[in-house]
Order: C-alpha cells, then structure tokens, then sequence
C-alpha cells in the first residue's frame, strides 16, 4: 500500500482488499495531527490572553477643559495618572508631571482619580478664561 509522502496516510487504491485497518490508521493520524495542532493554538491564545489581560491594565486619555479660576479644582479622570501632561494653548506653555514630580514649572497635582489645579493666576494652568489640554497616562488602581 502506498502511502502519502508529507503525512504518511496511507492511499487506498481500487485494487486493494478492503480492510478497516488501513482507514483506522488515517484516522488515528488525523486525529494525533489534530490534537497536536489544538495544543499549540491553546498555548497560543492563552499568550495572547495574558498579553491582553495585562495590555487592558495600562490607561490613557486625553481631554480639555477651560479654566475656571477655582484654588484647587480637581479634574477627575477615572485613574491616577503616572504622568500627566497639560499645555495652556494661549500663552503656549506645557507642564509635566510624572509620578509626582514637575518637571515644568506650573500649578498642578496628581490626586487619587485625577489631577488638581492648585493655582489660579495666568502663569498657572487653571486661569480663568484660558483653555487648556491634557493627556494622562497610569495603570488600573
């Protein structure tokens, strides 16, 4: 009997006698080649679902908001941002904070949920009047 050269299943030509045994041997290749091919798309996806689990804690957004003169506005964001970044479009200035520290000068604080805005004149990013951005960046809580 002659048999496949990539997968050795055996070929059943019309001038065999008919046996069972050369069709259960396919069969039981068949059915080793498809287990073994389910393994490794299982250890596949469960890769992939870690990856994704842990891609899923990382959290970003963006906004704006216009400032309302207030000492101590929070602006709530739904995280605590590791870094935050907020620019003033009209005098152009940006402040960085990451992890707490500044690293421009400004007027503002990362809190639990969000960032506060501890000043209120024009050099700060909470004047009034004066529209500003940001874009926070953290991990789930």
């Amino acid at each position: 009997m002659q048999q496949t050269e990539k997968r050795g299943f055996n070929i059943i030509e019309t001038s065999d006698a008919f046996s069972p045994d050369a069709l259960n041997d396919n069969t039981r290749k068949l059915e080793a080649a498809l287990d073994a091919h389910e393994e490794a798309v299982d250890g596949r996806l469960a890769a992939v679902v870690s990856r994704v689990v842990e891609l899923e804690k990382l959290r970003f957004t963006y906004g704006a908001y216009d400032g309302d003169g207030i000492e101590g506005s929070v602006r709530q964001i739904g995280f605590t941002p590791a870094a935050l970044f907020l620019w003033a479009h009209t005098p152009k200035r940006l402040l960085m904070l990451i992890n707490g520290m500044e690293y421009l000068p400004g007027h503002a604080e990362i809190v639990p949920g969000g960032f506060k805005l501890t000043g209120i004149d024009a050099n700060s990013h909470n004047a009034r009047n004066y529209h500003y951005s940001y874009a926070a960046f953290g991990l789930d809580e």
